[in-house]
């Protein structure tokens, strides 16, 4: 192997024994020793743009002679591979032509102005309903036979409780919403006090047995409202709690009583505090 190439490959000459492997061998390994010392100058990246024509590939080396079959010859060195083509220069990208502009959407109408919505009238305060006056005692028929004169017209009644004879003074108005009924309270014992809770409702009492209702301290207000019916059999009687007041135009005017069955009374809390007054108007007795 004593002949070399330009680039100091050793080659044997033609008069060498041939041994294919062993040369073969010895040449990859001088290209081997060859490449890795001298690698070139990496060339300078440049402009990529549009790609330039591919660089002819290389010739492929000539295929190393096939070892006779046996020991499978070691396969031939590759050839080198061309030196690749410098990759042309990458063209610009097309400037992208303007959005158009959007056009400007139309403004919404002005919502029309809402009318002025109309005051609601003042709702007349309700008057207190007069008691029904004391049904008058029915006058003594007389006897028949020779009609007699006849007999003496019971005594009228007091109609309303006498508020109609000499007009008493206009009820005290009450506060705003006191009068409406917000409900109704079913009681069916004999005892029952009125509770905060009854204000402005009707508290029905449903007992076939006398009922006594007590109006209690230090739980109303000036000016709160209960109203009484009784819808049972048992006469119900109004009762003064400790430290109260009841004023009413009843027989006894500080315990007034229902006066039948389906009659009812509206209690009226004029002073409130621990020692109030009560005043009871209704078809009492």
């Amino acid at each position: 192997m004593s002949l070399q190439t330009t680039k100091g490959f050793n080659y044997p000459q033609y008069t060498d024994t041939p041994d294919v492997p062993r040369d073969i061998y010895a040449l990859a390994s001088e290209i081997d020793n060859y490449l890795t010392t001298n690698r070139g100058p990496q060339g300078v990246q440049g402009f990529q743009g549009t790609q330039g024509l591919q660089g002819l590939q290389g010739m492929q080396g000539t295929q190393g002679m096939q070892g006779t079959q046996g020991i499978q010859g070691t396969q031939g060195t590759q050839g080198i591979q061309g030196t690749q083509g410098t990759q042309g220069v990458q063209g610009y990208y097309g400037t992208q032509g303007t959005q158009g502009m959007q056009g400007f959407q139309g403004n919404q109408g002005v919502q029309g102005i809402q009318g002025v919505q109309g005051y609601y009238g003042v709702q007349g305060t309700q008057g207190i309903q007069g008691t029904q006056g004391t049904q008058g005692i029915q006058g003594t028929q007389g006897m028949q036979g020779t009609q007699g004169s006849q007999g003496i017209q019971g005594i009228q009644g007091l109609q309303g409780g006498g508020f109609n004879q000499l007009q008493g003074p206009q009820g005290i108005q009450g506060s705003l919403g006191s009068g409406l009924l917000v409900g109704i309270q079913g009681v069916g014992t004999t005892t029952y006090t009125l509770q905060a809770s009854d204000t402005n409702k009707l508290v029905t009492l449903n007992n076939s047995s006398s009922i006594t209702v007590t109006l209690p301290p230090s739980v109303f207000n000036q000016y709160d409202q209960i109203h009484v019916q009784q819808i049972g059999t048992g006469q119900t009687t109004f009762s003064a709690g400790s430290g109260v007041t009841i004023t009413s135009p009843a027989a006894v005017v500080a315990a007034p009583k229902l006066r039948a069955q389906y009659s009812g009374a509206s209690v009226i809390c004029t002073v409130g505090g621990a020692t109030p007054s009560f005043t009871v108007l209704g078809d009492i007795s």
